[in-house]
């Protein structure tokens, strides 16, 4: 299978208080008039969401996303994603768009080419994503990969068979390369908002082993402390997905053909 590669730019879905990291999917609400008019214009108006690519920016103010670009002098990493879905909802008072999307890789948002009606970026990306390849790691590193994937196993395990998804993720762990294997863990885990910050900002993947490492430990130590307490196994903070929102391991082919890479 190719190699993914993003284009080099990218409509941005700018979204609060959430972050999306590659190997996870989510829901996201469409919310204010610059998003909508991106999911207008790139989205509904094609015959076919294949190959729809867009840029899950998280920004501190949805209504002023200069003041974000300000701030971190242009250094913004977001995730790429494919869009699976575009749904309607209408279980809230304002009908509102919702958008199915699918993380692949890290980018850097390198500058904005266009802010109105909706933001467009140009970006680099920053993962190399290839099914059958893997980074070379130093020996130490390559043993802190093996013990993330030991652990999340031992952790999935101690989860009830029931769980959606449970077994089919063990395998998705046990086959991952230890590129992905640090941001497919964090899928089925259920971190902060700031531990999901600092894994997609860890761009180095031996520092992101280290910082994956010791919040799948953090966890483990949980399941153990609650087993000592005789307290049940599904207290953990490990999330649990519905069906709507399958984590997957993403690896279709990205045509160069994509309408993003005006």
């Amino acid at each position: 299978m190719a190699l993914v590669e993003i284009p080099k730019k990218l409509p941005l879905l700018l979204i609060q208080n959430d972050i999306l990291l590659p190997g996870s999917s989510m829901r996201i609400p469409i919310i204010g008039s610059m998003s909508m008019n991106m999911v207008k214009s790139r989205l509904l108006s094609r015959n076919t969401l294949a190959n729809s690519i867009v840029g899950i920016v998280t920004v501190e103010d949805l209504k002023d996303f200069e003041k974000t670009i300000n701030n971190s002098k242009c250094n913004i990493v977001g995730t790429a994603a494919f869009v699976l879905q575009v749904g309607y909802s209408n279980w809230t008072k304002s009908n509102l768009y919702v958008l199915t999307v699918a993380g692949i890789c890290r980018f850097s948002l390198d500058k904005l080419v266009m802010e109105e009606p909706y933001p467009m970026g140009v970006v680099t990306q920053l993962d190399n994503i290839h099914p059958s390849k893997d980074v070379a790691l130093t020996p130490e590193s390559t043993k802190m990969a093996q013990e993330i994937q030991e652990l999340a196993i031992k952790l999935l395990e101690s989860m009830p068979s029931s769980l959606p998804d449970n077994d089919d993720f063990q395998k998705r762990i046990q086959n991952a390369s230890y590129s992905s294997l640090q941001d497919l863990a964090m899928a089925w885990l259920n971190p902060s908002y700031e531990d999901k910050k600092e894994i997609l900002y860890a761009l180095d993947v031996e520092n992101r082993l280290k910082k994956v490492l010791a919040i799948i430990r953090k966890h483990l130590k949980g399941v153990k402390i609650m087993k000592k307490n005789g307290g049940p196994k599904t207290e953990l903070n490990v999330m649990t997905l519905p069906k709507e929102q399958k984590v997957l391991l993403v690896h279709p082919k990205v045509g160069g053909n994509s309408d993003f890479s005006d």
